[in-house]
């Protein structure tokens, strides 16, 4: 295979964004949430029991990993069922329809386009215009409406999409990520730095149809193609950053883009896709077949492997491979990227979540397939069915369902953790 040798202690691994990495070990991807096309009705809920007192991972050797030659295997094409997309409204109590997983703090996007959240609130990243240790009950953020996207970074910062196609951001400003410019910004979190507690609109965007997160900057894409971007470094950024947005000018036509190893993955109107300043090597280059499909609408932040599905229902991935999330059996030591796509033997796969060191699958049949943290090869997810979408962060992830309920497993957050899906309530 081809492999690109990066150093992880170069000027990306001593920056802040990466110290937060080191201590806590941050889960992300590029394409760290996936959103299917599940939804609201039309196929049975599945029993609210489902996920009590079983394993999070079976790690048997009997995974649904295969060492059949990609060409050799003939993958049946995935049939949706049909059912409408998790944002189509309904009548009665407003349920989740996403989740944006930060390092410290969590939201959830509601069907009556607001947004709640709970967790750590030291940097204000909660929204409630109060600066506290932490929250572990979600409440909603005062003032936001028709919100079509939310996205939460490990830096304690989270923003919102809305119906007009403005954003809004709040959190910490220290790197200039909330991207409203430092006028303005609180004295409530010093000494740790500035930052907004309540949800500010960010200048001179209009039009916005879709945001992007990393570590150390945050893109919007505008309904023209163009890319906006703000934070403290990054490919279409400028040398030392902005703390507003500017517009990248290496790029044009574009529908949406995923952060891989402090640099972009770019897909074009066209289909094509493009890789920007990935990792500390000029050299690396990550090349994705137009006929790719990345699942996405936002994450964490940090990236360091991606994978993609095919069209036919299987499944490539391309990075850092040394806790198996390449899901190739085989798990490399060093810091080593992958650029030769990877095989992880999967068929009939609706949408890939990736996080730091894990992957995961969403089934055909609803059910869910990870690999990562130890486990070389994609094997089931106990206890877990009629998933709608999965999101991974941290050393776990959580799942919405398609009854609307929210399910987590694994060290999901630094105060939540269980060894097998466990409901979460919004």
């Amino acid at each position: 295979m081809r492999a690109a040798v990066i150093d992880a202690g170069g000027p990306l691994a001593r920056s802040q964004g990466l110290r937060w990495v080191t201590s806590l070990a941050l889960m992300a991807g590029c394409a760290s949430t996936v959103t299917s096309n599940a939804g609201d009705a039309g196929i049975d809920a599945p029993a609210e029991e489902a996920g009590v007192d079983a394993p999070a991972l079976d790690v048997s050797p009997t995974d649904a990993g295969s060492d059949v030659a990609p060409e050799a295997r003939v993958c049946p094409p995935v049939i949706d069922d049909d059912v409408p997309a998790a944002d189509v409204p309904v009548t009665g109590e407003a349920h989740v329809v996403e989740i944006a997983l930060g390092l410290l703090h969590h939201c959830a996007r509601m069907s009556d386009g607001t947004v709640r959240c709970r967790g750590f609130n030291s940097f204000g990243a909660l929204g409630r215009g109060t600066v506290t240790w932490r929250e572990l009950d979600p409440a909603a953020v005062p003032g936001l409406v028709d919100v079509v996207q939310v996205v939460a970074t490990e830096g304690d910062i989270t923003c919102t999409r809305h119906r007009d196609g403005t954003v809004r951001c709040w959190g910490s400003n220290r790197m200039g990520l909330l991207g409203t410019g430092h006028d303005g910004d609180s004295a409530a979190c010093a000494p740790n730095g500035p930052c907004r507690p309540s949800p500010t609109m960010v200048p001179g965007l209009s039009d916005v149809v879709y945001l992007a997160p990393s570590s150390h900057s945050i893109c919007a894409v505008r309904a023209d193609g163009s890319v906006w971007c703000w934070g403290q470094s990054g490919p279409f950024l400028p040398e030392g950053g902005s703390a507003t947005p500017v517009r990248a000018d290496a790029v044009a036509d574009v529908a949406r883009l995923w952060q891989l190893f402090g640099g972009w993955i770019v897909q074009f109107r066209s289909g094509r896709y493009a890789s920007y300043g990935v990792g500390v090597d000029p050299n690396v280059a990550v090349t994705i077949p137009p006929e790719a499909l990345i699942d996405s609408v936002g994450g964490p932040a940090l990236v360091w492997h991606c994978c993609y599905r095919l069209r036919d229902g299987s499944v490539r991935c391309v990075g850092h491979n040394n806790q198996g999330q390449l899901g190739n059996g085989e798990s490399m030591t060093g810091e080593v990227f992958i650029t030769e796509p990877t095989d992880p033997g999967l068929c009939g796969v609706r949408s890939i979540a990736v996080g730091f060191t894990s992957s995961c699958a969403l089934m055909g049949d609803r059910s869910v397939q990870c690999w990562g943290d130890g486990t070389s090869r994609p094997t089931p997810l106990i206890g877990l069915n009629g998933v709608a979408s999965v999101y991974l962060t941290l050393q776990g992830g959580c799942a919405l369902r398609v009854d609307h309920s929210v399910w987590c497993w694994g060290r999901w957050s630094p105060y939540d953790s269980s060894p097998s899906p466990t409901r979460v309530e919004w």
